[in-house]
């Protein structure tokens, strides 16, 4: 039992430098995507809800176009 805390423990610390790396790397680049998206959210939902709606009425009614 006092083997695997031990052995447990290493791994945390190993662990925990790649994990705050990736929050301190991944952290911002969320924000910044977000940002990005909620300014162009307007366009690109017209766009993706248009190409759905095709795709959707093209595989459902392939007779009717």
């Amino acid at each position: 039992n006092k083997l695997e805390n031990s052995r447990f423990r290493k791994q945390v610390k190993r662990w925990s430098a790649p994990r705050q790396v990736a929050c301190i790397l991944f952290l911002p680049a969320f924000f910044f995507l977000n940002t990005n998206l909620f300014l162009l959210k307007e366009n690109v939902n017209r766009k993706t809800v248009e190409l759905i709606y095709w795709a959707v009425k093209l595989k459902l009614f392939p007779k009717v176009r």
